[in-house]
């Protein structure tokens, strides 16, 4: 069953949200008090509606972007958007989104936020705090990283000394160390030798057996290796969807499919 979500408020923040979760495939409704400027994301698939309680009626989500208390408040009960929600329906406010979502998600960027004249240990223990952790449970996730990543040989060199490589794995003991649901990694081989290329590709799909990893890649070998499935976006729209075999398709390569998919018109393609 496909998820319902109502996005109350389509600003800035609200539009492109409400936009991005109907192509990603979710039912979604949204609210707007000015109801011309929701009107616009009817053309890609969102419900708009007329009023908040029709968009909140009966479903699995709603989120709230509206950063004026009083507003929230005016709308969630003068506006009638909570008769209709479900007991069990999850409520996301905007001062909370981000709060919420960042202790669920590790993002490792190509480049990432390491500190070169720390060591792997004081890097961990320093990121480790600023995310609320401490004491014994800080010491047994910096453990388990550490191992997970293969840094017992240098968790005490200056991470300036280290190679690319090992950087690579810093970067991502740092992302898993308060155990993340879903990880975020932005082309997270580039750079590498082909042995650092094949230790990083194995750590990725170990990790991947237990954790959810949206790997943002130009590398179509990365592609192959290591994804088991494939959103190919170009100009802003997603042209595909499916595994990388469909995505061949009867094409040569995923070379092939790459030309062809940013050669042809962008439409949504399921596969």
């Amino acid at each position: 069953m496909t998820p319902t979500v109502a996005v109350l408020g389509t600003g800035i923040m609200g539009g492109p949200i409400a936009r991005n979760l109907a192509q990603a495939g979710f039912e979604v409704r949204a609210w707007n008090r000015t109801r011309d400027k929701a009107a616009p994301l009817a053309e890609h698939g969102v419900d708009v509606m007329d009023t908040a309680a029709e968009a909140a009626d009966g479903v699995d989500v709603v989120i709230t972007m509206l950063t004026d208390g009083n507003a929230v408040e005016q709308v969630m009960t003068e506006g009638g958007a909570l008769e209709g929600m479900r007991e069990d329906a999850i409520w996301l406010q905007t001062s909370t989104v981000g709060i919420a979502a960042a202790e669920r998600l590790g993002y490792l960027p190509e480049n990432g936020p390491l500190y070169p004249d720390m060591t792997p240990l004081a890097l961990l223990r320093f990121f480790g705090r600023a995310r609320g952790l401490a004491g014994a449970h800080l010491q047994s996730r910096i453990e388990a990283v550490v191992n997970r990543c293969a840094l017992e040989a240098v968790i005490e060199k200056p991470i300036q000394k280290l190679s690319k490589g090992y950087r690579q794995r810093v970067g991502m003991a740092q992302v898993l160390l308060h155990e993340p649901d879903v990880l975020i990694m932005d082309e997270p081989t580039s750079g590498l030798d082909p042995n650092q290329i094949r230790e990083a590709r194995q750590t990725i799909r170990e990790i991947g057996r237990s954790k959810t990893i949206l790997l943002s890649t130009h590398i179509l070998q990365e592609v192959e290796a290591m994804a088991d499935r494939v959103i190919f976006i170009n100009r802003g729209r997603v042209v595909f969807d499916g595994t990388p075999a469909a995505m061949q398709g009867d094409r040569p390569s995923l070379d092939e499919a790459f030309h062809a998919l940013t050669q042809e018109a962008p439409c949504a393609v399921n596969a």
